[in-house]
């Protein structure tokens, strides 16, 4: 649906899919090397914000390069972010309490989002959807890294308290 107000056919977009799993992959491999060094408040909010504005770029496009450009960078900028909040939830607890349900979340998020964004889609259209979307990550931004920091100050409490 999305791809086809822009013209990019069902090919492209398959293609454009491929790149962005990549570039998940790539967003989660960054966090894995650099993660300890970056720290998880301020690479959360580059993400949601950066994130955010591309969610709402996508609405607004026209061009199918441009639409391929930004699901990609959507997905690469998300999958850094969840991993990141992974690490956030895993350094609340690690026995799973907090990453289990998140891992979850997303899982049946992911699996979900095509049929439920489609019918939003429809019912109110692609700037509205992709604008709305956008927002939700900017509203999240304050709680993620008031979380973030509470995560990284138990992980060292518990880091003092073993050592």
């Amino acid at each position: 649906m999305l791809g086809d107000a822009v013209g990019l056919g069902e090919q492209g977009l398959g293609f454009t899919l491929s790149l962005a799993a990549a570039g998940g992959i790539l967003g989660m491999l960054l966090v894995t090397i650099f993660g300890n060094r970056l720290g998880r408040a301020v690479p959360l909010t580059i993400a949601l914000t950066l994130g955010g504005a591309l969610k709402v770029c996508i609405g607004f496009t026209s061009d199918p390069t441009a639409l391929a450009v930004l699901i990609i960078g959507v997905n690469t900028i998300y999958a850094f972010a969840f991993a990141l909040f992974l690490g956030t939830s895993a350094g609340l607890d690690a026995r799973g309490r907090w990453s289990g349900p998140l891992l979850g979340a997303y899982l049946v998020g992911s699996s979900f989002a095509p049929l439920l964004g489609g019918a939003l889609i429809e019912a109110f259209s692609i700037p509205a959807f992709t604008l709305v979307t956008g927002l939700v990550s900017f509203l999240v931004i304050v709680p993620t890294v008031m979380v973030a920091r509470v995560s990284v100050g138990a992980e060292k409490a518990l880091a003092r308290s073993a050592g």
